[in-house]
């Protein structure tokens, strides 16, 4: 009698396939920065010098003598938009003999954007992680006797509270934006004093998750970002399935001052994506795809370039505290 295998001959089915990519909520960089477009692949732009603002000396003025003068001084910065790309194709013998299952250039497409959004994530990590920053070191350095916040009796809620008054004395602006890594976070959620806070608060919150908004509530900083993407470090040589994964950020937090919505004159921002909109005109978030055909080696081409400076532009808005568990 025949088997229940021998009478069926195995297709690939037509309406399933498995695709796992990390969700895009997982990306930050475009959310966190100001993004400024600019014509040129390179530029100077002006930084004026704010020290004598602030001081608040202003002599007393003697009858018939006059005003003692104060000066503003202004110095010069650059930006260099680097231009990035990758490609992908598909042949003509791929495209006749494929399943619609298999939506070839749709799949090639996703590729293309996907990585270049893992590697504007991955730039943003290093701005964060490797800026020589006003305020950068371990949280035992930065407050002396504070524990790590994986220990009993660590106080996470008072130490950022010295920490934002540290960065207001230094940058004279209160930071209004923190990045958290995942590791950190998930030591949070399970922390006593911050569980306490809200069960005594009276807020609305489930007191068994500590969401984002619950953290900028505690915090009392208006932006509160987890850094959830992971990076795959292995280099285009490795083999195809080569991993090698991490977090772009590991037991820290940054926090700082980052302008919202359309910047220009006088911003005050730690750091901005400075966008040649003038090589990829039109493009969102400064990424394009051009199509075209190869007819002698029968394929379409798809090249994805980017064109962009990911700058950390203010050392005195940006602070990063590490060793934090």
């Amino acid at each position: 009698m025949p088997t229940p295998q021998s009478v069926h001959a195995d297709v690939r089915l037509t309406n399933f396939s498995v695709r796992a990519l990390q969700d895009d909520k997982a990306f930050i960089a475009m959310q966190v920065a100001p993004v400024f477009p600019v014509q040129k692949q390179s530029d100077k732009y002006s930084v004026i010098e704010t020290d004598e603002f602030n001081k608040t000396d202003m002599p007393e003025v003697a009858p018939g003598t006059e005003n003692e003068e104060i000066e503003w001084s202004l110095s010069d910065e650059t930006y260099y938009c680097t231009v990035r790309g990758l490609a992908g194709k598909i042949t003509d013998q791929q495209k006749k003999n494929a399943d619609s299952i298999v939506q070839l250039e749709q799949n090639t497409i996703d590729m293309l954007l996907h990585r270049a959004k893992m590697n504007k994530e991955s730039r943003f990590g290093t701005i964060l992680t490797a800026t020589t920053w006003a305020i950068k070191d371990t949280l035992a350095n930065l407050i002396s006797g504070a524990a790590k916040w994986n220990a009993s009796g660590s106080e996470p809620v008072k130490n950022v509270r010295a920490l934002r008054r540290s960065f207001l004395l230094n940058a004279m602006v209160d930071a209004n934006t923190m990045v958290i890594a995942r590791d950190v976070v998930d030591t949070l959620m399970d922390h006593s004093s911050i569980l306490d806070r809200v069960k005594y608060s009276g807020s609305t919150a489930d007191v068994a998750r500590i969401t984002k908004r619950v953290l900028q509530d505690v915090f009392e900083v208006e932006n509160v970002w987890v850094m959830n993407a992971v990076q795959n470090s292995a280099k285009l040589a490795s083999p195809r399935k080569a991993k090698s994964h991490s977090f772009l950020l590991t037991g820290s937090i940054w926090m700082g001052y980052v302008a919202k919505g359309t910047i220009g004159e006088n911003v005050v921002t730690a750091f901005t994506d400075f966008l040649w909109s003038g090589f990829i005109d039109g493009a969102s978030q400064g990424t394009s795809i051009r199509k075209f055909y190869h007819e002698r080696k029968r394929t379409t081409f798809y090249d994805l370039d980017t064109a962009d400076d990911f700058k950390a532009i203010s050392l005195t808005h940006g602070a990063l505290i590490t060793d934090l568990i």
